[in-house]
């Protein structure tokens, strides 16, 4: 009986693993709406502020501005630079090139940039995590 708990026990656990997906939770207080505001200086200049947060998985990259999510379905990736990744993504019907970057800029290079040219960009992103997704 204990030998079929533990099989059970350990089928389980294996199973659960496969269902899981790591992600990349990128999180921010603040973010710029370039296509609102009519240009990257402007948006940059007013930012608004609200939680963001950015989750990157191997299938999607979801968004979350506020209260708003925007779940965008990951087409392909590719290296730009040793400091900066190439997003294909799908939103309702459209395809958009989002960059995430850790700034070389900073002294310790722990922050980063996500954006959607001419249409977002978060900046200074230094809360990343690892997350498990179910």
């Amino acid at each position: 009986m204990k030998i079929l708990l533990l099989t059970t026990t350990l089928l389980f656990s294996i199973l659960l693993s496969f269902g899981q997906t790591k992600g990349t939770l990128y999180k921010a207080d603040k973010w710029a709406d370039v296509k609102g505001k009519g240009d990257w200086v402007k948006a940059m200049n007013s930012p608004n502020k609200e939680k963001v947060e950015v989750l990157l998985t191997i299938k999607s990259i979801k968004v979350t501005f506020g209260a708003k999510t925007y779940d965008y379905k990951l087409v392909s990736f590719y290296r730009a630079s040793p400091v900066m990744w190439v997003y294909i993504v799908n939103l309702d019907g459209k395809t958009y090139k989002m960059n995430i970057s850790q700034n070389s800029l900073e002294i310790n290079n722990e922050s980063y940039t996500i954006n959607i040219e001419n249409e977002w960009i978060i900046t200074k992103i230094a809360d990343v995590s690892a997350v498990d997704i179910k």
